[in-house]
């Protein structure tokens, strides 16, 4: 894993927008995990309030529920836009995609159930890209043991977990979603453009909320970082 890092190159501050995608259907975790709390927040309130500080924000959740999202951050600064998905993921970045303005230099992508992503992992990634990379993607080692479903064992040395926040140039980004094939993660999407995606080390802390365990252990997680700080 690597971080570019030129530290004679002349820093500057770049537009950032990040696009918070919360609008899947939360089946395997029963229930909407969106509206779950930890700490004094729910989960997608964590992960739109770190967003928030390294630039604006796009909320894209569930049709169903955009009034009562609108609502909670109605007094944020950083939200721009609450805008409805669709049913893949692709539609719903599309749609959160359309809310960035041209203006936008570096575009992160973030899933809106990793409510423990921090703003260091946020800026990291904006560093990267801001060095002149055009697709930069958290992520972190595996400790178990692979094997694929046909049987033969994976060398875990050779692939990583992938996390959010995944971040791009912003011509990067909007070319690859021209195309509306499905993917499993915005920098797979990229990649099929021919953009070469550098890994950074991601958090192992950063865990996306899927089955109601995790939300115990992200609580857990929440509470200890709350008592050392």
């Amino acid at each position: 894993m690597t971080h570019l890092n030129d530290s004679s190159a002349e820093y500057r501050i770049p537009n950032v927008w990040t696009v918070v995608v919360a609008a899947g259907g939360s089946s395997r975790f029963g229930s909407d995990k969106q509206k779950v709390t930890i700490g004094h927040k729910t989960v997608l309130e964590c992960a739109v309030s770190t967003a928030g500080t390294v630039g604006s924000v796009v909320v894209v959740g569930k049709a169903e529920f955009i009034e009562e999202i609108e609502k909670t951050f109605s007094s944020n600064q950083s939200v721009k836009a609450v805008v409805a998905g669709g049913s893949t993921r692709t539609a719903s970045v599309s749609a959160g995609l359309l809310a960035v303005p041209n203006t936008a230099e570096i575009i992160l992508i973030h899933d809106g159930a990793r409510p423990l992503a921090s703003q260091v992992l946020f800026n990291q990634v904006i560093d990267v890209v801001n060095g002149g990379v055009d697709a930069v993607v958290p992520g972190i080692e595996i400790s178990d043991s692979l094997r694929s479903v046909r049987g033969h064992e994976v060398n875990r040395s050779e692939v990583v977990a992938v996390q959010t926040p995944q971040g791009f140039k912003s011509s990067a980004v909007r070319t690859a979603y021209l195309n509306k094939d499905e993917f499993t993660d915005d920098a797979s999407k990229v990649e099929a453009t021919g953009v070469k995606v550098e890994i950074i080390e991601g958090e192992p802390n950063n865990l996306k909320i899927t089955h109601p365990v995790d939300l115990l252990v992200a609580r857990q997680i929440h509470k200890e970082v709350e008592e050392n700080d």
